[in-house]
């Protein structure tokens, strides 16, 4: 997840950032419900899961023809829908 960060914070422009997106939100999602190897100190279950849904949010508003988008949307349902896009771009 640590890297994902990274590479959304460094290089919004990346190519395969739907991937990225993906991936956090995924990562958000299982370190919330302790699934996995990882462990992540520092954060509530609850904020892991907001994590996930803002990930996940922008990646269905921002990357309409995603191969990932399906799945975002099925996840995104468990965690009361997407966010909004805000009206002045790119969700953040």
């Amino acid at each position: 997840m640590k890297r994902c960060e990274e590479i959304d914070a460094g290089n919004p422009n990346f190519a395969k950032m739907d991937e990225v997106l993906f991936i956090a939100g995924e990562s958000s999602l299982r370190l919330a419900d302790n699934k996995g190897k990882q462990t992540f100190k520092g954060k509530t279950p609850e904020e892991l899961r907001l994590d996930a849904r803002v990930y996940l949010s922008r990646l269905v508003n921002d990357y309409p023809d995603s191969t990932f988008r399906k799945q975002a949307e099925e996840d995104l349902r468990s965690l009361g829908g997407p966010l909004p896009k805000p009206a002045n771009g790119p969700s953040q």
